[in-house]
C-alpha cells in the first residue's frame, strides 16, 4: 500500500516547505521476508477441507495421435540358403544283402545330386518268391537353394551295383530347400529417428487439449503424466524376412488434475502466514501472490496429492491507525531525531525523512508517509504449475510418486 503527496524537487526548502502548507513526507520502507516450504496437498473431488490440507480438484484426461509416417528400413541380413531333404527308397533285386555307404551320391533326373545321411543295409531279395527287397534311408541335396525341392520320382534309377541289380527312387517329393537372401529390415534406430518428433507433436495435440479443458480460475497442477504408444503396421527389427519399410504413428495420452487457483494461493497462503509472523511479528502480510512448485505428484483416479513448494515475500503492514500513531510519535522532532525513532519502531527497515525545516510540524495531519516494501533478491525460478515439460521419448513420460515432476 503506497500513501504519497508529491515532493517539489529543486526548490529551495522555505518555498518548498511554504508551497506544501508546512507538510513533511516521509518515506518509510518496511521489513520483508522471503518465506518458503514444502507442504502435502490432497485434491479431491468434492468437500474440501482446509484443515486436512484439502482443495477441491478434478482429472483431465486426453488422446491424440501424430499423422503417420513411413520409414524405410536401413537393416541388412543376409540369411544362407538351406538344403531340401527326402526320403530315398532302395530296391534290391539280388539275392544277397547290399549295403548303401552314408554319403552315397545320387542324381537326379533334373541334375541335382543328393547324398545320402547314413549307411543303409538292404535285404536280399526273397530267393524262394523272386520277391524284390526295399528299404528307406534320408538324403539331402547336395547344394543349397529351391533346386534341391525335387518332385516325387524324380529319381528313378539303377545305383550303386555294377550288375544294376540295385534301384533307387524317391517316392515323396524332396522339400525345405531355400535359396540365399538378403533381407531388409526396419531397425529401431529407424524408428527412434523419426518417433520423437511424431511422439512431441501428438503430446502437444493432448496438452492443448487438457487445457482446453480448464475452467475459468482453474490451473493444472505439476506436469500432465503422459504415456506414449508406436503403432506400427510392419514388424520392427529382424525377423528372419525382407521388410522394407513400415508405417509408425505415436499415440499419446495423458493425465492431470486441475484445481482452483485461488483457493489453492489461499490455503498455502494461510499456512505460511504463521511462519512470516515469526520472522517479522504480526502484521505482516503477503505482498504479491505466491509462486507454486509441485515437487512430487501422485495421481490416484478422482484423488490427487502433490507434495508443492509454495514461495512469497511477506512485508510488515502499517495501516492507517499504525501510520497515525507514528505520525504522533514523530511530530514536533527534528528530521535527525524522527529518523532515528523510526527506524527503531518495528517493521520498519529504513526511513527518510522529507523535510527542510528545523522541526516537524507539531500537527500529525501535516505529516504523510509513503510506504514500500523492503526490496530483496528474486526468488528461485520455479517451474510455474500447470506448465507442461516435454520430455524425450525415450523416458517414461509417468512417474511413481516420489520422483520428482519433470527429472529424467
Amino acid at each position: 500500500m503506497i500513501i504519497a503527496l508529491p515532493v517539489l524537487r529543486g526548490v529551495p526548502g522555505p518555498i518548498a516547505t511554504l508551497l506544501n502548507g508546512n507538510r513533511a513526507t516521509i518515506v518509510l520502507t518496511t521489513s520483508s521476508h522471503l518465506e518458503q516450504h514444502t507442504y502435502r496437498v490432497t485434491g479431491v473431488p468434492t468437500n474440501p477441507d482446509a484443515a486436512q490440507s484439502q482443495v477441491q480438484a478434478h482429472p483431465l484426461a486426453a488422446n491424440a495421435q501424430s499423422k503417420p509416417q513411413t520409414i524405410q528400413g536401413t537393416g541388412k541380413k543376409q540369411t544362407a540358403g538351406t538344403r531340401a531333404s527326402g526320403m530315398l527308397t532302395f530296391f534290391n533285386g539280388s539275392f544277397n544283402s547290399f549295403t548303401v555307404g552314408a554319403g552315397t551320391t545320387i542324381t537326379s533326373a533334373s541334375g541335382i545330386q543328393v547324398n545320402t545321411d547314413t549307411a543303409l543295409v538292404i535285404p536280399a531279395a526273397n530267393s524262394a518268391t523272386g520277391k524284390v527287397s526295399q528299404a528307406e534311408v534320408t538324403a539331402h541335396a547336395d547344394t543349397p537353394g529351391t533346386r534341391g525341392n525335387i518332385p516325387t520320382m524324380n529319381i528313378n534309377k539303377t545305383c550303386c551295383a555294377a550288375n544294376n541289380t540295385i534301384f533307387v527312387r524317391n517316392l515323396v517329393p524332396f522339400t525345405g530347400g531355400q535359396d540365399p537372401q538378403n533381407d531388409t529390415f526396419v531397425t529401431q534406430q529407424d524408428v527412434d529417428g523419426v518417433s520423437g518428433e511424431l511422439q512431441n507433436s501428438a503430446q502437444a495435440q493432448a496438452l492443448q487439449q487438457l487445457r482446453g479443458m480448464l475452467q475459468s480460475g482453474e490451473e493444472m497442477a505439476g506436469n500432465p503424466q503422459c504415456k506414449n504408444t508406436i503403432n506400427h503396421t510392419n514388424p520392427i527389427g529382424d525377423t528372419r524376412a525382407n521388410v522394407a519399410s513400415t508405417t509408425i504413428s505415436v499415440t499419446v495420452s495423458c493425465n492431470a488434475f486441475a484445481y482452483p487457483r485461488q483457493q489453492m494461493q489461499t490455503l498455502l497462503t494461510s499456512k505460511l502466514q504463521p511462519q512470516a509472523d515469526s520472522d517479522l511479528g504480526s502484521g505482516s502480510k503477503l505482498a504479491s501472490p505466491l509462486q507454486l512448485r509441485v515437487l512430487q505428484q501422485q495421481l490416484d483416479g478422482a484423488n490427487a496429492t502433490w507434495s508443492i513448494e509454495a514461495q512469497g515475500t511477506w512485508a510488515y503492514q502499517f495501516d492507517a491507525t499504525a501510520q497515525q500513531a507514528l505520525a504522533r510519535l514523530i511530530a514536533g522532532k527534528s528530521p535527525a531525531e524522527a529518523q532515528t525513532l523510526l527506524q527503531n519502531t518495528h517493521g520498519v527497515a529504513r526511513a527518510n525523512v522529507q523535510f527542510n525545516g528545523a522541526t516537524l510540524p507539531g500537527d500529525p495531519n501535516q505529516i504523510t508517509f509513503t510506504i514500500t516494501n523492503q526490496p530483496k533478491p528474486a526468488p528461485q525460478t520455479f517451474n510455474p504449475m500447470g506448465q507442461p515439460m516435454f520430455m524425450p521419448y525415450s523416458q517414461r513420460t509417468h512417474f511413481p510418486f516420489g520422483n520428482p515432476i519433470g527429472a529424467p
